[in-house]
């Protein structure tokens, strides 16, 4: 199945709820990814959020719907997914194409109830499990109010891990979601503040913080209900209640005085054990120069299965390396699986992203071109891409140690440039090669021109910098016109090729070289 979803915590708990039933989901983060992989491939059923960026729930609903008429395929079931209460948010899903609405928090038995009606019997049933037969997978709200024990009932899944990873998630992106709306109210801008009002209600409720969720709920309805605006008072009552709810879940999930979950458990051992086990898998999706006639290289993208079969997306796999202190064995891993594999591609290079925790460790320039060596990668066909944010942090140890990376022929790629603040001045001390523009401003192509003003905005400034600039995201034949003409160097993405094993990889090489000669 198929959960699309831009809130990291509501994908760990859909993940989980079905998991009790035997069924492996992936994830989507937003609605026009959710499009591309429902499109690209059949789902027994589609599990859609509503309010999402980019391309809302509605929106890819239709969407879905409108291929499976064009093209004659077979009709995927889509559950709406949403803690969107507000007007008539049913008959909207219900125009749209979707076959049911599933209300967030909800229990085990309506999740049974959908699964049931598309699929008989589900494998497992909510009187199997280790939950009270009411319980909602992630909040009971009558006991969710933050008294006594409140998150015994996320015990009763039977998995620790699931319980620190949900809870680490909300612990990182409530506060964040809350500062976006202060920041969009000091801005006078009440759409963008009644919407993060609305993440921080949904996350709430799938984590059972009821307080919150009802504050952030009555937020969000005086923008989109009532016509009014968010006020200074509304923002401090709800600041004062995540911040209790913060407190509680710091005292009883971490341990004192201490920023890291306890325990390398479920999904953490599993992670821990499929890097040392090498597993875990790379996928690469190529990059083609402007012209897409020429291969030029491929980025690295990580994939990995649990011992369940259920995938898991890899911002998840991320968050829970950071989580767990796994980042520099999986960086390591990432670095070693591509140098192997990508070894004998002659002609083409092989990029890798790295975290922010790796270029802070003073010996990873040393251990990365040891690996090199090793597999007999070639160091100039190699690029390690960094963020822009990691770039902003970085102190003269992290730039010296780029420097070196550079000086040993390994290039350095900008990634998601655009989404941070990097200044014209930050860009010009920084030692990389490569600009990659991220691709909410190529899905931006055709819609107005903002998106089209900051790429010829970034092709110029990246040129007159002497960095090669690359397009990700890249979908259709308009955009890819576009960047053509608009300067860009090189371009990856779908109406390139999706991201391939390894194998189907190296064939590509091969049948490029064959064209070349």
């Amino acid at each position: 199945m198929l959960v699309v979803d831009d809130n990291a915590v509501n994908r760990e708990v859909a993940i989980e709820s079905l998991s009790r039933f035997g069924v492996a989901a992936e994830t989507a983060e937003n609605g026009r990814i959710g499009v591309e992989m429902a499109t690209a491939r059949l789902y027994d059923l589609v599990l859609m959020d509503g309010s999402m960026p980019e391309m809302d729930g509605y929106q890819a609903t239709a969407a879905i719907r409108a291929h499976e008429a064009a093209t004659g395929c077979g009709r995927t079931p889509i559950i709406a997914a949403t803690a969107d209460v507000l007007g008539a948010s049913s008959d909207a899903w219900s125009d749209a194409g979707a076959d049911g609405v599933l209300h967030k928090p909800f229990t085990l038995q309506t999740l049974a109830a959908h699964l049931s009606a598309h699929f008989g019997a589900p494998d497992a049933s909510p009187a199997e499990t280790t939950f009270d037969e009411a319980m909602p997978v992630a909040a009971r709200q009558e006991q969710a109010k933050f008294s006594g024990d409140p998150f015994a009932h996320l015990a009763e899944f039977g998995a620790p891990d699931f319980v620190q990873r949900v809870v680490g998630l909300y612990l990182d992106q409530a506060p964040k979601r809350l500062g976006e709306m202060e920041a969009s109210l000091a801005s006078g801008d009440q759409d963008a503040a009644a919407r993060a009002a609305h993440a921080i209600k949904s996350m709430s409720l799938s984590l059972g913080a009821k307080v919150v969720a009802d504050l952030a709920a009555h937020a969000e309805r005086r923008v989109r209900i009532e016509g009014d605006a968010i006020t200074q008072d509304d923002l401090a009552t709800l600041r004062a209640a995540l911040d209790d709810t913060v407190g509680l879940l710091n005292a009883k999930l971490r341990p004192s005085g201490s920023n890291a979950l306890p325990g390398r458990i479920g999904l953490a051992a599993e992670l821990e054990a499929a890097i040392r086990d090498d597993t875990l898998a790379l996928h690469y999706q190529p990059i083609f120069d402007r012209g897409g006639q020429n291969l030029l290289g491929f980025e690295a993208l990580l994939r990995w299965s649990r011992e369940s079969g259920a995938p898991v997306g890899a911002p998840d796999v991320v968050r829970c390396a950071e989580d767990c202190g796994l980042i520099p064995s999986l960086g390591d891993w990432a670095i070693d699986r591509a140098a192997r594999e990508a070894s004998s591609w002659t002609k083409v290079f092989v990029s890798v992203n790295a975290a922010p925790a790796q270029l802070s460790d003073p010996a990873f320039d040393t251990r990365l071109l040891a690996t090199l060596a090793r597999r007999g990668m070639d160091p100039h066909r190699f690029v390690l891409e960094i963020t822009e944010q990691s770039t902003l942090e970085a102190e003269g140890p992290v730039i010296d140690l780029i420097k070196r990376l550079r000086a040993s022929g390994v290039q350095i790629a900008l990634d998601d440039f655009g989404t941070g603040y990097s200044s014209l001045t930050h860009l010009r001390r920084l030692p990389i090669d490569k600009l990659k523009i991220d691709r909410s401003f190529v899905t931006d192509i055709g819609d107005g021109i903002e998106g089209a003003t900051i790429i010829h905005a970034v092709a110029s400034i990246g040129r007159t910098l002497g960095f090669q600039i690359v397009a990700e995201g890249v979908e259709t034949a308009e955009q890819h016109a576009f960047l053509r003409a608009a300067g860009v160097h090189a371009m990856q993405g779908w109406f390139f090729g999706k991201a391939m094993p390894a194998d189907e990889a190296s064939a590509l090489v091969a049948r490029q070289t064959v064209s070349a000669a």
